[in-house]
């Protein structure tokens, strides 16, 4: 008797559902929040052509309270093409420091040099260098 309630009151759910989703005029994925991709891209690529937008005017004005020239499309194409070429650099140079096994601390104008190479100042050759056993100077580790 249980299982003919359990499974009467699922069917019930089933048809108010569909029931529902019949008189929706919009599709399924409406219903619960999963409209076409294509368009929430073009409203995103709108939304965020309108804040690039007042984000070059609101510097433009910050600028011309301080005496300097307005922000033109060519500079502002320049600032984000040098952000975009520094962040790739990193990204490759952490790749590279993955693959080598390079220590981040062994970075070049970072108390070491890439590619290790060792001696310290005042470290003969042929002396035992002070790092740790599980490094070997200039940043390079054992693994």
């Amino acid at each position: 008797m249980d299982f003919l309630l359990i499974v009467g009151l699922l069917a019930l759910i089933v048809v108010v559902l569909v029931l529902v989703s019949s008189g929706h005029p919009g599709s399924g994925a409406d219903l619960v929040g999963l409209s076409s991709r294509h368009s929430n891209y073009e409203a995103q690529a709108q939304v965020e052509a309108d804040e690039l937008g007042e984000m070059v005017k609101a510097q433009n004005e910050y600028r011309r309270r301080r005496g300097k020239e307005k922000l033109t499309g060519a500079e502002l194409r320049r600032w984000v093409s040098e952000d975009e070429d520094t962040r790739r650099r990193g990204r490759e140079l952490q790749e590279l420091e993955e693959q080598f096994e390079i220590a981040p601390e062994a970075r070049e104008g970072e108390g070491g040099r890439p590619g290790g190479g060792g001696e310290r100042p005042g470290e003969a050759l042929g002396d035992e260098p002070e790092a740790p056993r599980d490094q070997f100077p200039g940043g390079w580790r054992e693994r």
